[in-house]
């Protein structure tokens, strides 16, 4: 994909409890980044669209829709934030991977992110597209505070493998 050097990345299905039309809001208040959005096309893809054509920041909005496992890597390796707005959300598999990808995450305080996330991203209200604007602005353009949520992210991300998942349910079932 032939992207700008600056963007913010979100993965997600395109669903109405993703608020993805929400972040597409908060792009004019964001002027110097661009939002790459990738993702399985779902039932609120059609709808986004024209929240997209309409915003005054429609020429830096890229919707890209699914991306390969090495896409999604690159991806990751150039983003300079990775925000996930979901209204709510029953775990959040993709903050996750991107904090294990060392790049900072705006996520919301919806469903259990606060939880799975903890201290290691930015939680804003999903509804408040100015909180989910600032908190984009800080966490590209403050480097101290990027290395913060980077290394709190990356540390946070190894307490939730798959090998570990497994274990703790081999011993569940042993329990039983």
């Amino acid at each position: 994909h032939t992207l700008p050097e600056h963007f913010i990345l979100t993965l997600s299905a395109i669903e109405p409890r993703k608020n993805i039309d929400g972040l597409v809001a908060t792009m004019a208040m964001i002027p110097d980044r661009h939002l790459v959005i990738t993702g399985i096309f779902g039932s609120a893809t059609r709808a986004l669209r024209a929240p997209i054509a309409r915003s005054p920041a429609h020429d830096r909005i890229h919707l890209l829709g699914p991306v390969s496992d090495d896409e999604k890597h690159a991806l990751l390796a150039r983003a300079d934030c990775f925000v996930y707005p979901s209204i709510w959300e029953g775990f959040g598999f993709p903050p996750l991977e991107a904090m294990a990808a060392g790049v900072p995450v705006v996520a919301s305080t919806g469903g259990s992110l606060p939880e799975i996330l903890g201290d290691a991203a930015l939680l804003v209200d999903p509804l408040n597209p100015r909180a989910i604007a600032d908190a984009i602005t800080r966490a590209c353009t403050n480097d101290a505070l990027r290395q913060v949520l980077i290394a709190r992210g990356q540390s946070r991300a190894t307490a939730f493998r798959w090998a570990d998942a497994g274990a703790a349910v081999r011993t569940l079932l042993a329990s039983i």
